[in-house]
């Protein structure tokens, strides 16, 4: 961020200032076609974008939704977005029940 780099340059030499390039995070909504999303009375979507991996807590997120699939609407569903660093995620959802339920979209 233009943040960072203001501070980087209050602490390195001059002559590496006009070398600092700021590269911004974020994917241009441009570059892909994703159709909306319907809200239905009967269907809630609870959905994650991260790397799908122990650090971020993806087996937390798919036990409480495993728990709470019953008391939520029919159709109900989990949309995991991101990397999947660790393919045992899939098989966690199978073994509790939800893996019909929860989507794996990749990156």
């Amino acid at each position: 961020a233009n943040s960072e780099r203001e501070l980087a340059i209050k602490h390195l030499p001059k002559q590496l200032h006009n070398k600092m390039i700021v590269v911004h995070n974020g994917v241009s909504r441009q570059r892909f076609e994703i159709p909306p999303i319907t809200p239905q009375p009967n269907r809630l979507i609870i959905g994650s974008t991260a790397r799908v991996q122990p650090e971020k807590g993806v087996d937390y997120l798919i036990r409480a939704f495993a728990e709470a699939l019953p008391k939520l609407p029919k159709d109900s569903q989990l949309l995991l977005a991101g990397v999947i660093d660790a393919p045992e995620f899939v098989e966690l959802a199978k073994s509790l029940g939800v893996g019909e339920q929860t989507q794996f979209l990749g990156g």
